[in-house]
C-alpha cells in the first residue's frame, strides 16, 4: 500500500483530526465509504471485500492529506460536486489497486475539494480524476517530461542551478518516456494532449525559455548595444570579452525595462538582443548531456518521436503535475495554479 501521511503521538496531524468545523473527519470518512459501498454493491462476495478494503484506505489517505493541507476544505465534502469526485477516484483505485495511481488521485482530489468556484481549475481537476485511471506509468512520464521540458520555468537565479533543477526532474520520468503513435493518439482521445501543427526541438525549447543562459554574446561595439544605456547589459556569462543583455527571459526583461522607463523602441530592441546570438543545437545539447546524462536518451526520444509536437491541455498539466510531485517526492513543488492561470 502505498505510503500515507503520517505523525507520532500528540502531533498537529493528530489534533487535527478532532477539529470541529461543521462536518467531522469522521463524517468524511464515512460519507467517502459509504457512497462507494453502495455502488460496489453489485460485485460478487469477495470482488466487494477486497474493494472496500481499498476504498478504507483511499479514504483515510485522502483525509489526512486534506487535513495536512488545508483542513478548512473538508466542510466542502456537502457540495454534490466534491461528492461525485470522490467517488469517481474511490472508483477508480478500487477497482486497479493501483497505489502509484492512488496516491495521484489524492492529490488531485485534495485539490479539487479546495475549490469551489467553478472555473478552469476544478473542471480541470474534476475531468483528470476521471481520466487518470485510462493511463499508462509510461504515459504518465512522457506527460511529465513534456511538461518539464514544453510548460515549466524554474526560477533559476543562475545557470548551475538551472542544470541542477533540470537533472534532479527529468531523472525520475526520463527512463519509462516514450511516445509511440499509438500513445500520442490515446492522449489526445482522453483530452491530455493536443498536436501542434508545428514541431520544437529541445534545444530551441530550452533556449526559448532562458535565452539569457544561452547567449554567445554580443560584440560591446555593436550599433543597437552602444545606443542603449549600459545598465541594460552585462559581462555575457559565455564569452567575458562579449555583452549580453542582463536577464534570464522576457518576463525579467519587462520588469527591468519598467524600472528604467525604457521606450518602446528601446523595449523592442532589447527584446531582440535577448536572443540574439544564441549557442548552436548541438551545444546546447552537449551542455545539457554533460550536466544530466538522462537527457542523452530524453534527447533521442524526442526527436524520433511525436514528442516536439505533443503539448498539454489543461487535463494532461493536471495530472502531469500530479504525477511529477509524487516522482521526485516534492523537489518539484510549484503549485498547479501556476500552470493553469
Amino acid at each position: 500500500m502505498w505510503q500515507r501521511q503520517k505523525a507520532g503521538e500528540n502531533s498537529a496531524l493528530l489534533q487535527a483530526r478532532q477539529i470541529n468545523i461543521g462536518v467531522g473527519v469522521e463524517d468524511v470518512e464515512y460519507i467517502s465509504t459509504k457512497m462507494a459501498m453502495e455502488v460496489f454493491s453489485a460485485h460478487s462476495r469477495d470482488a466487494f471485500q477486497l474493494m472496500a478494503e481499498r476504498v478504507e484506505t483511499f479514504a483515510r489517505t485522502y483525509v489526512d492529506q486534506i487535513l495536512l493541507e488545508s483542513p478548512e476544505a473538508i466542510e466542502n465534502i456537502k457540495d454534490p460536486g466534491v461528492q461525485a469526485a470522490i467517488l469517481d477516484a474511490e472508483s477508480a483505485y478500487a477497482k486497479s489497486g493501483d497505489d502509484d495511481l492512488g496516491a495521484l488521485l489524492v492529490d488531485i482530489l485534495t485539490k479539487r475539494t479546495s475549490i469551489m468556484d467553478r472555473n478552469v481549475a476544478q473542471l480541470a481537476l474534476s475531468e483528470s480524476i476521471h481520466v487518470a485511471q485510462k493511463l499508462t506509468a509510461q504515459q504518465y512520464s512522457s506527460m511529465s517530461l513534456i511538461f518539464l521540458l514544453r510548460h515549466v520555468k524554474f526560477g533559476a537565479p543562475s545557470l548551475k542551478v538551472l542544470h541542477q533543477r533540470l537533472r534532479e526532474n527529468l531523472d525520475p520520468v526520463a527512463a519509462e518516456a516514450t511516445i509511440t503513435g499509438a500513445d500520442a493518439q490515446h492522449l489526445i482521445a482522453t483530452g491530455c494532449a493536443i498536436l501542434l501543427p508545428i514541431s520544437q526541438s529541445i534545444p530551441e525549447a530550452i533556449s526559448g525559455t532562458y535565452p539569457g543562459f544561452f547567449c554567445m554574446g554580443l560584440e560591446s561595439d555593436n550599433p543597437a548595444v552602444r545606443d542603449l544605456p549600459a545598465s541594460y547589459f552585462q559581462t555575457c556569462i559565455r564569452d567575458p570579452n562579449k555583452v549580453q543583455v542582463g536577464c534570464v527571459d522576457e518576463q525579467a526583461l519587462s520588469v527591468l525595462t519598467e524600472q528604467n522607463g525604457a521606450s518602446a523602441s528601446e523595449i523592442e530592441t532589447l527584446k531582440g538582443l535577448l536572443k540574439a546570438n544564441p549557442m548552436s543545437h548541438d551545444d546546447l545539447i552537449k551542455e545539457l548531456i554533460a550536466v544530466a546524462p538522462n537527457m542523452q536518451s530524453v534527447e533521442e526520444k524526442w526527436s524520433k518521436t511525436l514528442f516536439p509536437q505533443l503539448s498539454l491541455t489543461s487535463v494532461g498539466l493536471v495530472l502531469a503535475h500530479s504525477n511529477l510531485l509524487r516522482l521526485t517526492e516534492g523537489r518539484f513543488d510549484a503549485p498547479l495554479e501556476v500552470f493553469l492561470s
